[in-house]
């Protein structure tokens, strides 16, 4: 009898982001941080466009710029980080990173690209649908 289980699915894919969410929202929770602050800070820090990684939701976008503006962590006009915004994203991306130091030990570059090359056009492709 011959295997016809695909060699990863989605449920692989699944599972491995949730349990990565877990984890990130572990480092959250200790930082007094939301998801939505993260994904802006991320994205100001990276000179990211916001809404892009909100998958186009420009309401959500907005309302997590507003939270961080009116906490301090972001100039609204501009839109870039103010020097507590970029402490509050290098903190946090400190225990972010570490984290993904972690997950990712012993893979080889090479697998890790083919990873990222395959993650990335599997959620183009879903996005395209």
């Amino acid at each position: 009898m011959t295997d016809t289980t695909p060699p990863v699915n989605g449920q692989d894919i699944g599972r491995a982001e949730r349990a990565g969410r877990i984890l990130l929202d572990r480092v959250l929770d200790a930082h007094q941080a939301t998801f939505d602050e993260w994904v802006t800070l991320r994205s100001l820090a990276l000179e990211q466009d916001v809404v892009t990684n909100f998958f186009g939701d420009e309401p959500r976008a907005d309302d997590a710029l507003a939270d961080l503006t009116a906490q301090g962590y972001v100039t609204r006009d501009l839109a870039v980080l103010t020097t507590a915004g970029r402490t509050r994203y290098d903190s946090l991306d400190t225990d972010v990173q570490s984290i993904s130091r972690r997950l990712y030990a012993g893979f080889s570059p090479d697998e890790l690209a083919t990873t990222g090359r395959v993650l990335r056009e599997v959620a183009r492709r879903a996005m395209a649908s």
